[in-house]
């Protein structure tokens, strides 16, 4: 099980990572950067030992992909699955999947997501933006 920051900690992570979002609706990526990659920093070192490890490494994965950062997401997606652990996460396949089709590794994201539409019909897609269940449905239909 992982362990939980003290409360002074989490705090001072959460305010980073709201300055972080604030700079990022703004437009100013490189001041977003900076202020997620202190969130990460702030972590203790072994920093798989905390949950924290699992958001934020999550969350970088997703500044990254949706700020076109491709190389650094794809980066990050070996740190998060490392936070998640061994054992296979629909969750962290999904978002890397995500990361994929925007590299335009299209084979490569259909596999995950048509798995996952198989299995799990469009709930893996809720939240997500509507091109990933279209490439999906599209695709699974030979379009």
């Amino acid at each position: 099980m992982k362990k939980s920051l003290d409360k002074k900690l989490e705090s001072e992570i959460q305010s980073l990572g709201k300055k972080g979002r604030e700079a990022w609706s703004k437009g100013n990526l490189p001041e977003a950067e900076a202020a997620f990659l202190q969130c990460w920093a702030a972590i203790p070192e072994p920093k798989f030992d905390y949950d924290y490890s699992q958001i934020l490494s999550r969350g970088l994965v997703k500044f990254y992909r949706n700020s076109a950062q491709i190389e650094k997401a794809k980066n990050w997606i070996t740190v998060m699955k490392e936070a998640y652990g061994p054992e296979p996460d629909l969750d962290s396949d999904f978002l890397a999947a995500t990361v994929d089709y925007e590299a335009n590794e299209l084979d490569k994201a259909y596999q995950v997501f048509r798995a996952q539409y198989e299995l799990y019909g469009s709930r893996p897609f809720e939240g997500e933006d509507k091109k990933y269940i279209q490439f999906t449905i599209k695709r699974s239909q030979g379009e």
